[in-house]
């Protein structure tokens, strides 16, 4: 992860999942895909808007991301 990354400063609702680098929405368990799906999501899905969807953005636009739908995840246990 980029040292520079504030993980105290996550939104709300959001949570990074830093050794698999997966973005999961906590509201509806959902892994948000990397590219247009975290904006996608946020405002269709939760109708987020204005300074709580900019800082969101502004958050993941900083996080190096990996598709939640293909990326190895440990064996349940």
């Amino acid at each position: 992860m980029n040292s520079s990354i504030n993980t105290t400063a996550t939104p709300e609702g959001l949570f990074y999942y830093e050794e698999y680098q997966i973005l999961l929405c906590l509201a509806c368990h959902a892994g948000i895909r990397p590219g247009d799906a975290s904006s996608t999501h946020l405002r269709n899905v939760h109708q987020w808007k204005g300074e709580k969807f900019k800082a969101a953005q502004s958050y993941i636009s900083m996080l190096q991301l990996r598709d939640p739908h293909t990326v190895d995840l440990p064996p349940n246990g």
